[in-house]
């Protein structure tokens, strides 16, 4: 009798652990996967994006030129 339990509780046990656990890591490396992944696609557009911001902005720089005029204060 004994012998019939314990089999029955490896048996449960082995189905918990491949049916449960496993699947369940192997997931969560998964997950982990595709989110760096996706961290590092996020990071290149954003880089790629600053990159062309700043290159933009310096495009529309213009210096200051002579032709600045003074305005005088209204009282």
């Amino acid at each position: 009798m004994k012998l019939v339990l314990l089999i029955i509780g490896v048996y449960i046990l082995y189905r918990f652990v491949f049916g449960f656990v496993f699947p369940v890591i192997s997931a969560t490396k998964q997950m982990k996967r595709k989110m760096q992944e996706f961290h590092q696609q996020q990071e290149g557009v954003f880089s790629k994006h600053t990159t062309n911001t700043a290159s933009t902005a310096n495009k529309n720089y213009r210096a200051p030129s002579d032709d600045y005029l003074e305005f005088e204060e209204v009282k």
